[in-house]
């Protein structure tokens, strides 16, 4: 059967960084192919030359056997191939049959919406897929999990032969994931090839023929699911450690008074502690969201707060550095990084208090603290004036991992920190992060690459809809790491 969408050796490089590195990928028709592999693997890089946002530094796309170019995603999408990303890209403010047909249902030659024929177009649409929604409530009124499956109708609105799925079950409950596995096989059977990025086993073994591992670049292996099993998939998913990511020696202060804690209201013992001198791991679909409710930037509410033995309630970013917290981002682009600014002014951001008097800034000051802390990070080749549109993931990173380090805060809380970063790159980190800590300070890290959870932390807690999991010591390995973040209770269901 000839593939409806084939990829042969795609490259594709960011500065220095490559991304992708000669990559074989082939979808048949019907098919829900399976992507699976950490945050860095490439597999947001791949989707997004898949749907046209990115084209292939060289390489080649086919699709129904005939090459193809695509300009921009809406060229991706004439051709019928739709992605539903993670972060959703609904307007809060319009209505469920609004945002489906945002942008495709004014056919050009009139100003004038027929509302009521909209509404009954996309109440035919949601019912022929079963998704339970109102056309006519406004989006802002929906929790996450209806906005998931509003984005999915979204992406059916058109004519699709090809539609790439990007974590859909994250933000799922146990009877709305049941809906989403029987809309994806319903439209398997329709002939619709389907990609399915997770990191969720029971996603694989329930509703995926094929499933493909990226690894640094690369597909590593691509096998059917009917020909392999849970407990071997953890082991190909299972990283080869470099040489330079070994298990820390260094012991935390477990003697210490912890710097911070976390307590479940109706639970006696904390359901996270981190003590002085201690890397704690975090992974699972919450993960990084807990990170974000920490540090101000959603609301706390099944839990209380503790910093250094006081509960404390922090609303907003500026009260979590007070109390000595720093994020580094997983989004460097648009959560970390002014784009437009140079290296050295992204590092200053925060510093600009403690290098000027009045209206004068003392840049020399502010030159020897930039020097300094590139240095820490090995960083010596590149011009701090340089904006940071201009730099690679990895040298982006270090940007933000030096502004952290500027600060006076002892709890740093990294989202994804080695993403985008080669082993190289990613082998100074750990050393700075480990060095942080052993001064004394703590570290809260969100990833989902098993294998750098393992060398790097001491323990980890795997957080999902169901809450933070128990320490498991990161010494156990990163197969006991994967086994604990896809669920033993899905190893033991396919055996």
């Amino acid at each position: 059967m000839k593939p409806v969408l084939k990829a042969v050796n795609v490259h594709k490089q960011f500065g220095a960084s490559a991304v992708l590195r000669g990559v074989h990928f082939e979808l048949e028709r019907g098919q829900v192919h399976a992507v699976l592999g950490s945050n860095g693997a490439g597999k947001s890089t791949l989707m997004n030359i898949f749907s046209g946002i990115l084209a292939p530094d060289c390489g080649e796309l086919l699709l129904d056997g005939v090459p193809c170019y695509f300009a921009d995603a809406r060229a991706a999408r004439r051709e019928g191939i739709a992605m539903v990303h993670q972060e959703l890209s609904l307007v809060p403010a319009m209505t469920v049959a609004e945002n489906i047909f945002l942008t495709r249902w004014n056919d050009g030659w009139t100003k004038f919406v027929d509302e009521a024929a909209m509404m009954r177009a996309a109440a035919a649409l949601l019912a022929r897929f079963e998704i339970v929604l109102d056309p006519q409530q406004v989006v802002s009124e929906l929790t996450r999990a209806q906005q998931q499956l509003l984005e999915i109708a979204k992406a059916l609105s058109g004519k699709v032969r090809v539609l790439i799925l990007d974590e859909p079950s994250a933000n799922l409950s146990a009877a709305e994931l049941e809906l989403l596995y029987q809309t994806v096989r319903r439209l398997s059977l329709q002939g619709l090839a389907i990609i399915y990025i997770t990191h969720r086993l029971r996603d694989v073994f329930e509703v995926c023929d094929a499933l493909s591992i990226l690894r640094d670049g690369r597909i590593q292996h691509m096998l059917p699911v009917d020909a392999t099993s849970p407990q071997a998939v953890l082991t190909l998913l299972a990283a080869q450690l470099p040489a330079d990511w070994v298990p820390r020696k260094h012991m935390p202060m477990q003697e210490a008074a912890p710097l911070l804690q976390l307590h479940a209201e109706d639970e006696r013992h904390p359901a996270l502690t981190v003590v002085p001198g201690q890397i704690v791991g975090l992974s699972g679909d919450s993960a990084s969201a807990l990170l974000e409710t920490i540090f101000g930037l959603q609301p706390l509410t099944d839990y209380t707060l503790s910093l250094c033995g006081h509960a404390v309630q922090i609303s907003h970013p500026s009260e979590a550095i007070t109390h000595g917290l720093h994020l580094v981002p997983g989004d460097r682009r648009r959560a970390g990084l002014v784009m437009d600014l140079s290296v050295s002014e992204n590092i200053l951001l925060s510093l600009f208090e403690r290098i000027s008097s009045s209206l004068l800034i003392d840049e020399a000051r502010g030159q020897r603290i930039v020097s300094g802390l590139l240095h820490r990070l090995g960083w010596r080749a590149d011009d701090p004036a340089r904006e940071a549109r201009e730099l690679s993931g990895g040298h982006q990173q270090k940007v933000l991992m030096a502004r952290a380090l500027s600060t006076e805060g002892r709890i740093l809380l990294l989202d994804e920190p080695g993403n985008g970063m080669d082993v190289q790159a990613q082998a100074m980190l750990w050393q700075t992060v480990r060095h942080y800590a052993e001064q004394g300070n703590a570290v809260l890290m969100a990833s989902t690459d098993a294998a750098m959870l393992a060398a790097v932390c001491d323990t980890c807690h795997v957080v999902d809809s169901n809450g933070i999991g128990p320490p498991l010591a990161a010494a156990a390995g990163q197969h006991a790491l994967l086994g604990a973040l896809h669920g033993t209770p899905v190893v033991t269901r396919y055996q």
